[in-house]
């Protein structure tokens, strides 16, 4: 058996989810368990097939005669440890976090268990909204919408360049002191500035204000001004070691929303920062 594939299966008779699943997988000569098939749906990996595809997490749903229920299988996913996911700041709207290294923001269909959006969903009891993202490989700060009008408010800064990202960075070798870095990211602009702020034995420390949001920008745009960040696994060469990604997402300034002049600024702690 693989580690990544998929099950589908359609129901001839109302059934639960876990019973037409594990029905279709000893049919097919999949070794996979209820107990394993209950898991997985917990992980929110199953979906019932419609013009807009459902998560479905109970193992008792009822498949209706005729409906047809799809799992997505990775065992190749880990469980992570969710605690040192925390909130430095919120108020009704909306928190501002720290995200930790390895977590992703948000789920694929191969599940969303170790998930900000998930984890949080679980703890506040209600969907939280996604404003920015962050690599999976990224620590640092992000905000999260607790509210629809929260999530309006801060996507049209977002649009409106208004909210202020800064990064923390260590980069092979040394470049110039200070710079504007200007390209094309899959046929958008990219920019960033920064500033050199501490130089090692063959890497250098930046500060890197970001000042539009590509996939991957800095690592990109680093790589191609010849000092890639350090751990990198994607981009560049002769940057590897042992600990990972050298890039954090340090700070974030921004207006509050619903007081009018209150400027916020939040950084991560300072044992979490690369200077």
């Amino acid at each position: 058996m693989t580690n990544k594939f998929t099950v589908t299966a359609k129901a001839h008779t109302d059934m639960s989810a876990v019973d037409l699943l594990a029905s279709k997988c000893e049919k097919s000569n999949i070794e996979l368990s209820k107990i394993k098939i209950k898991n997985l749906m917990k992980q929110g990996a199953c979906w019932i097939k419609s013009a807009k595809p459902e998560r479905i997490r109970k193992a008792k749903y009822e498949v209706k005669r005729g409906q047809t229920i799809k799992l997505f299988v990775d065992l190749n996913i880990q469980e992570q440890d969710m605690s040192e996911l925390k909130c430095l700041h919120e108020t009704h709207h909306y928190g501002v976090y720290y995200k930790p290294v390895g977590v992703l923001c948000q789920g694929t269909k191969y599940g969303d268990s170790y998930t900000i959006l998930r984890e949080l969903h679980k703890r506040m009891g209600r969907e939280p909204f996604l404003i920015h993202r962050l690599d999976k490989e990224t620590s640092g700060v992000m905000i999260i919408a607790y509210t629809k009008k929260g999530a309006r408010a801060f996507s049209q800064q977002i649009k409106d360049h208004k909210i202020e990202k800064t990064y923390q960075a260590e980069v092979k070798g040394h470049p110039p002191e200070s710079k504007r870095l200007e390209s094309v990211i899959d046929g958008k602009e990219a920019i960033l500035e920064y500033t050199v702020k501490k130089k090692l034995e063959k890497t250098s420390i930046v500060e890197v204000k970001l000042i539009t949001g590509r996939k991957h920008q800095i690592r990109i745009q680093f790589t191609e001004l010849g000092f890639p960040v350090m751990g990198d696994p994607r981009y560049g060469k002769g940057n590897g070691n042992d600990i990972g990604l050298q890039l954090v997402a340090s700070k974030l300034s921004f207006d509050d929303p619903w007081r009018s002049g209150n400027f916020v600024t939040v950084e991560i702690p300072k044992e979490k920062q690369l200077l």
